[in-house]
């Protein structure tokens, strides 16, 4: 971490804390459990969204009649509840 990097912290107030290596779990809970599923479904759908055809469904370009909708939200959701379940 940079000196720079904490002194920004510390003149807003802030403290740098540390914890120990591979325990992310145990001092970082926003990174575990459901949070983590959320961040997995996120991911997921900016994949999904990387594909051009999608995402011209997603904004609005293509009519998408609501159950394609559906059926779209559906398949990256579930990719996104295997990938964390699997990881």
């Amino acid at each position: 971490m940079s000196d720079e990097f904490k002194q920004a912290v510390s003149n807003l107030g802030g403290v740098v804390h540390y914890g120990l290596p591979n325990a992310t779990k145990l001092w970082q809970p926003m990174d575990a459990d459901y949070t983590q599923l959320l961040k997995s479904l996120g991911q997921t759908q900016r994949r999904w969204l990387d594909d051009k055809d999608n995402a011209e469904k997603w904004y609005g370009l293509h009519n998408l009649e609501l159950h394609r909708e559906r059926k779209a939200n559906s398949n990256y959701t579930c990719t996104g509840v295997v990938r964390h379940i699997t990881d």
